[in-house]
């Protein structure tokens, strides 16, 4: 169960996408290893960058988080499709089979897949019954300010997806084919521009983490409470992850990974390696939970693991959105 200043930080309104800055303290960093890498990415202040991490090269890529609305898994076998959480974005099952000008959205469940991306917990997990698509109807509603749409999966084979989509006024109907590039985890869609096929993301085993905002949703509330965070997703086609919080970080070993639980869904890492301090709940600033060391392991044979913690979510500027972890390859 996520913390309880998590929740209190919702209600105080603590979620506002305006700038958090603290006092500029110098970071301490820790004691120099040889093969300990420091690394840091930038999403700026609102978060409104994706990056992808490879944690033996350093090396990243960046995206906007608003450029996509849908990714699909990209393998042969592929039939999953992920809302982008990051942008609230929610899909209702309209009912009918035919586009519809203007179509009755009251009353509609707008759905969402749950943080963990899998399989059984994705909104369009049914949109594929006994090998065929249903002819359903679905509407997108892309969060707020954006257009929404409806739309419809014609077919999925093992080379792309194919979908219809229109504008909810149906001025126009249009086709679009998502083509399954293999050597990616996804490819992506957006409905914006007349539907725009993206295909951002580095190949399958040059990237071991993503940095981004997703969708975490608090079922203590009645109704759930939707609540959009900023962490970490792992390559779930690459890697698993396990946590410890008992051993320090210096002295961890690969052997010390044989008795954890490693998951392999991607936010496995997730957000809350760093806690609000509710001292200001105005400008609430966050700290990190140093103690706490993540494995990341590649499917590789052998599998090569690293591990990593967080140091800093503020840069030299004070300015929030900057995380700083280290990183070391155990074998």
């Amino acid at each position: 169960m996520k913390s309880f200043f998590h929740i209190a930080a919702i209600l105080f309104g603590a979620l506002l996408l305006t700038s958090c800055e603290k006092e500029e303290t110098p970071i301490k960093l820790p004691e120099k290893h040889a093969d300990v890498k420091l690394l840091g990415v930038d999403l700026g202040k609102d978060y409104l960058n994706q990056i992808f991490v490879n944690l033996e090269t350093g090396a990243t890529s960046t995206v906007g988080f608003q450029s996509w609305d849908l990714a699909f898994d990209a393998s042969k076998d592929g039939r999953d499709i992920f809302q982008n959480g990051g942008k609230d974005i929610r899909i209702a099952n309209s009912g009918v089979t035919s586009f519809q000008s203007n179509p009755y959205t009251n009353g509609l469940q707008f759905k969402w897949d749950e943080s963990s991306g899998k399989s059984d917990s994705l909104v369009l997990k049914n949109c594929i019954k006994n090998g065929n698509t249903t002819d359903t109807v679905y509407i997108i509603n892309r969060g707020a300010g954006k257009e929404w749409f409806q739309f419809k999966i014609i077919a999925i084979t093992d080379d792309e997806y194919v979908i219809d989509f229109a504008d909810m006024a149906k001025t126009y109907v249009k086709r679009a084919h998502i083509i399954k590039d293999k050597r990616k985890a996804n490819v992506y869609f957006s409905f914006d521009n007349g539907g725009e096929y993206l295909n951002f993301e580095p190949e399958l085993t040059q990237w071991h983490i993503c940095f981004l905002r997703y969708r975490w949703i608090y079922y203590e509330f009645n109704p759930p409470l939707r609540y959009v965070v900023t962490g970490v997703f792992i390559n779930t086609k690459f890697t698993t992850a396990a946590v410890d919080s008992t051993l320090s970080f210096y002295d961890i070993h690969a052997t010390n990974s044989s008795g954890l639980t490693f998951k392999n869904q991607r936010d496995a890492i997730g957000f809350d390696w760093k806690s609000p301090d509710l001292g200001n709940l105005t400008n609430v600033k966050y700290t990190i939970r140093k103690h706490v060391t993540y494995f990341v392991k590649e499917n590789t044979t052998p599998n090569t693991l690293f591990k990593m913690r967080f140091l800093d979510f503020y840069n030299e500027q004070g300015v929030k959105g900057a995380p700083q972890f280290e990183v070391q390859r155990l074998n």
